[in-house]
């Protein structure tokens, strides 16, 4: 399938329309069918007329009855493996899910009993990447993986920025020393804060083109550490910013490979971004925006 530079999902239910192959398609499950009921009919009712031009020959039992035998030994050792490795992928899937959703009650919780106790908006932010890193490791396992969040700040002349506050350990060691904030009118930002791209998810096959076509923007960073990814998905985190609702962040899932995001991904993301969304909106509704100079020191 022809993959676009930069695409945008609302959900993923229609994934299969365009990722499943011919066999697993309902017109694939009946071609096998048909397939299968003819075979069936010539072997048992004898060859065809047509069968007679062709050379014949004869296989001993023995031979025919180990070679089935074995095909069907095969072909179920496969099933069975594969089911196995399903089930338990599906089973860690589930259990990383809660322990998202537990990190975001609880963050909540201590919010609401303690309102007057500091709360390090790094040291939060750091805590759900990893999270969502260890869920998309599993769901999309040997890419690489890494996330990245930036976070609505004020600056000291009381513009609003996204400044990146937690980044997974493998993105380069010295990105934080060289991080620049991220203006709401320029690219991912503003393709995100549009009525339309605030909904769905955003996934970017080809940076530079993205770049050139104004949707992404390359700061030193891109060009010092490069090598760090090569194709992202993102998601708005939608929330309240102190006085109305706004993108107060974004959710940032790379890897070091390209193609590896698509469709199907995109209500695994929505559902990560959405939970850590009421985290940091209820963080902002009590204490404020956090200003990017104090975000800063505590790096």
């Amino acid at each position: 399938m022809r993959r676009e530079f930069v695409e945008h999902f609302y959900n993923g239910k229609e994934a299969w329309k365009r990722e499943f192959f011919f066999f697993t398609r309902m017109r694939g499950i009946v071609v096998t069918f048909l397939f299968t009921i003819i075979l069936t009919i010539i072997t048992t009712t004898g060859a065809p007329w047509w069968f007679e031009s062709f050379p014949s020959w004869s296989i001993p039992f023995h031979y025919l009855a180990g070679g089935v035998f074995l095909f069907v030994g095969l072909m179920l050792t496969y099933g069975f493996y594969y089911l196995r490795e399903r089930s338990r992928r599906s089973l860690d899937m589930k259990y990383i899910l809660h322990e998202i959703a537990d990190f975001a009650r609880n963050k909540q919780t201590e919010l609401y009993e303690s309102p007057s106790a500091p709360i390090k908006l790094k040291g939060l932010s750091q805590e759900a990447s990893s999270l969502i890193k260890r869920y998309f490791e599993t769901l999309i396992p040997k890419h690489d993986i890494q996330i990245a969040i930036r976070i609505l700040s004020e600056t000291e002349e009381g513009e609003k920025k996204y400044i990146t506050i937690a980044r997974t350990d493998g993105f380069h060691k010295e990105r934080q020393k060289t991080t620049e904030p991220l203006d709401p009118e320029q690219g991912l930002a503003k393709l995100l804060r549009h009525k339309e791209g605030n909904r769905g998810v955003i996934i970017i096959n080809d940076l530079q083109k993205a770049a050139n076509f104004g949707l992404y923007t390359k700061f030193k960073n891109d060009e010092n550490y490069g090598s760090d990814f090569k194709t992202m998905i993102v998601a708005p985190l939608n929330g309240w910013d102190g006085s109305k609702k706004d993108m107060i962040g974004i959710l940032y899932v790379t890897s070091k490979e390209t193609t590896v995001f698509s469709e199907k991904h995109a209500d695994s993301l929505g559902f990560a971004a959405d939970i850590i969304a009421k985290v940091f909106s209820a963080t902002i509704r009590e204490k404020g925006l956090p200003f990017i100079k104090e975000e800063e020191n505590e790096k």
